[in-house]
Formats: C-alpha cells, sequence, structure tokens
C-alpha cells in the first residue's frame, strides 16, 4: 500500500483507531467536522469521542456521495475538517473536497475502508487527504487490523507513539472500574435507582452523554 498510494502507512488495529488517532492530532477539541450521514454509527461514534462536534453534509442524489456545492459559503466556515466516507467503495469527490479543504486551511481526512481498491480522478482513494484509514479485514480476508495512511511521512513517528499510548495497558484501578462497571449499572437498575444515581453523577460533574 506504500507503493500503490506513495504514501507512508502505519499498522493500526482497526481503521476506527487509526481515525480516531488522525483525528486527535488534526483536530483540536470541539472541532467541528463535516461528515456523510449515511455512513456506520460507530465513525459518528469515533467523531464524538475524538471530542469533535459532527456536521452533516449534503449528499448527491445520484449515489449518495458528499456533495460540495450543496453546502452554503456559510457551512464551510468553522470547520475544523473534512471526513470522506466513499460508502462500499462508491468515492466522495475527493479533489473538489482537496480544493475546499485548501481553500480554508483544515485537513482533509479519507475514510478508505471500503474503498481500498477505488480509483477517482485517476488516482487511488486515500491519495488525496492529510491521512487516509483503510480496514483489511473488509478487502484482504485478515480477522483484524488497518493502517494509517500519511501524505507527510515526517508524521509517521508521532502518530506511531500516539497509536502506541492508547493500546498501552491501563493502571489496575482502571481495569477493575471497568470490569465492575456492567454489574454496578445492573445493580443500580436492578435497585431502581437511576434517576438517584443521574442526580448524583450530575452534581459530581461525571455525567456522561
Amino acid at each position: 500500500m506504500r507503493r500503490r498510494l506513495g504514501r507512508e502507512c502505519l499498522y493500526v488495529p482497526s481503521c476506527r483507531l487509526g481515525l480516531y488517532v488522525a483525528l486527535r492530532h488534526w483536530c483540536a477539541p470541539g472541532g467541528r467536522v463535516l461528515m456523510s450521514p449515511v455512513n456506520d454509527d460507530v465513525i459518528l461514534f469515533v467523531v464524538l469521542a475524538a471530542g469533535l462536534r459532527p456536521v452533516q453534509a449534503p449528499l448527491r442524489a445520484r449515489d449518495g456521495s458528499i456533495d460540495p456545492a450543496g453546502l452554503p459559503e456559510s457551512g464551510w466556515r468553522g470547520l475544523s475538517a473534512v471526513l470522506t466516507t466513499n460508502l462500499y467503495g462508491n468515492p466522495d469527490p475527493a479533489p473538489e473536497l482537496r480544493a475546499r479543504c485548501d481553500a480554508l486551511g483544515i485537513p482533509l481526512i479519507e475514510d478508505a475502508a471500503h474503498a481500498i481498491g477505488s480509483e477517482v480522478a485517476g488516482r487511488p482513494v486515500g491519495a488525496f487527504g492529510d491521512a487516509s484509514v483503510f480496514s483489511l479485514s473488509k478487502h484482504v480476508g485478515a480477522q483484524s487490523g488497518g493502517f494509517l495512511a500519511l501524505a507527510d511521512p515526517g508524521l509517521r513517528t508521532e502518530l506511531s507513539r500516539a497509536r502506541d499510548a492508547l493500546l498501552e495497558p491501563s493502571r489496575l484501578t482502571a481495569e477493575l472500574a471497568y470490569a465492575l462497571r456492567p454489574y454496578a449499572e445492573a445493580g443500580v437498575r436492578g435497585l431502581r435507582l437511576v434517576r438517584a444515581a443521574r442526580a448524583a453523577l450530575r452534581l459530581l460533574g461525571r455525567e456522561e452523554r
């Protein structure tokens, strides 16, 4: 894939982790990311987990790809990044999105999980963005895995460290809390204490979405 894309490629355990690493690197917390509303909900949750705000893009009626011309100029202002979809291998208009991102000075991130063999404008999908993520399990029979392709090969070491930091084992107390949490939640529901628990979390500033 390095030869095919002409880009440095970094292995990741999943396409989703690669996307999370990219979003955290290129976008400041609270940023707005233009993305397709027609996608796996997992991608929406990855954007949210990265601390970002999804903005639904208009779609072309003929193929369901992102329609850059359908978004008013006011909609482009204030964006932190654009995330392509390439749903089922059907490519988004990457050249148009690339030109828009260049004009705005924001990154283009390509979700090429479905499009490892697709091309647009004579170039492979994944060769337009500042970063692109691919899934191996969807195309080459691997059980898992993916990779993150980078336009700037100088970022490989930094993003490799970010990936590794996410994969390092957590503290024992965090691991225990993660294991015990489902039982605690089941107990709260069984005792009909959900409202009280939520009120307590809200007072402590620990309530989650």
